[in-house]
């Protein structure tokens, strides 16, 4: 697979993940991932990441295509810190979700424009 096509497998693939994240019958914690992934998805399609990380999530991707991406970098950290810390345990609101969703929302926009 050329990087390009993976770059564009991985924006599909976000793209549902952040769809997922949108519907309301799921789960807070499942919409929480999903629009977490999405928005790591897009991370990687920014730094163009190689394929086969062994690690994942790989914070370093993630900030470096945060940053990238000129996206709230606190917001960012926050979300870090609480994957880091509680991984499935984590308890999460609407709050937190929308958040999430709107960092995902706002790199897809930001890869968009770079396209």
């Amino acid at each position: 697979m050329t990087p390009s096509e993976q770059a564009a497998a991985r924006a599909k693939m976000a793209e549902k993940f952040l769809r997922d994240a949108q519907h309301p019958e799921n789960s807070l914690h499942t919409r929480y991932s999903c629009a977490f992934d999405a928005l790591y998805l897009y991370a990687l399609v920014a730094v163009q990441a190689p394929d086969g990380l062994k690690s994942h999530p790989y914070a370093k991707l993630l900030s470096d295509g945060a940053q990238l991406l000129q996206l709230d970098m606190q917001a960012v950290d926050r979300l870090t810190l609480r994957m880091r810390k509680f991984g499935s345990q984590l308890e999460v609101t609407e709050e937190q979700v929308t958040e999430q969703i709107g960092l995902a929302t706002a790199a897809r926009k930001a890869l968009q424009k770079d396209e």
